[in-house]
């Protein structure tokens, strides 16, 4: 089976850059580790909710999550106080919004600010 067109894309943007792929397992793997745990009561990070649920409307993938089969529940939150909602995995228990791809630059520096150097 040969590759599809979105791997080969992928396959020839990475191939523009001299890297190594190192796999790391579970908790040492602070990046993945660290968009994985991002929940919505996660104020601190600075995350306009307001911006992140427009930007969830516009989305052109929106209804895709919405009816997307995963193991992912994802369900309409409420902001506090307010009539928004945002599009969260809420199978954890704890509120984990999805963030379009507009959005994830913004939130990567977000929540990656203050890190310096990722020493693995």
């Amino acid at each position: 089976m040969g590759a599809r067109g979105d791997q080969c894309r992928n396959l020839s943007n990475i191939s523009k850059f001299n890297c190594t792929f190192k796999y790391l397992p579970g908790k040492k793997n602070t990046v993945a580790d660290a968009h994985s745990i991002i929940e919505l009561d996660a104020v601190q990070l600075g995350l306009d909710y307001s911006h992140l649920a427009n930007e969830q409307q516009r989305d052109t993938e929106t209804p895709a999550v919405r009816t997307s089969f995963t193991a992912l529940q994802r369900k309409d939150v409420s902001l506090d106080n307010t009539d928004t909602t945002i599009i969260c995995n809420v199978s954890t228990g704890r509120p984990h919004p999805w963030i379009p791809a507009p959005l994830h630059r913004h939130v990567f520096n977000l929540v990656f600010r203050d890190v310096q150097q990722l020493d693995y």
